[in-house]
């Protein structure tokens, strides 16, 4: 992926970016408490893609699979709730 694209995934950090985003694709608020999980599914998933770039090779592949996990699920709970 491009730098453009992970600062824009990354931004899902952000309660108040994440906010305007949902009002955008939903039309309503979110919730404090959807947002929170939202953010940290975020920040999980960019720690688990930093640590996979600093790791030995044979535990790449599992830090990778957790970060998709992880962004899959802010970006999930950004679209559905």
């Amino acid at each position: 992926m491009n730098q453009e694209t992970w600062l824009r995934l990354l931004s899902l950090e952000s309660r108040d970016i994440t906010q305007q985003w949902f009002q955008r694709i939903h039309g309503r608020e979110l919730n404090a408490r959807r947002a929170r999980e939202i953010n940290a599914a975020a920040k999980q998933s960019r720690e688990f893609f930093r640590n996979a770039a600093d790791s030995n090779y044979s535990v790449r592949p599992l830090l990778t699979f957790y970060g998709v996990a992880s962004l899959s699920r802010a970006l999930f709970d950004l679209a559905i709730f």
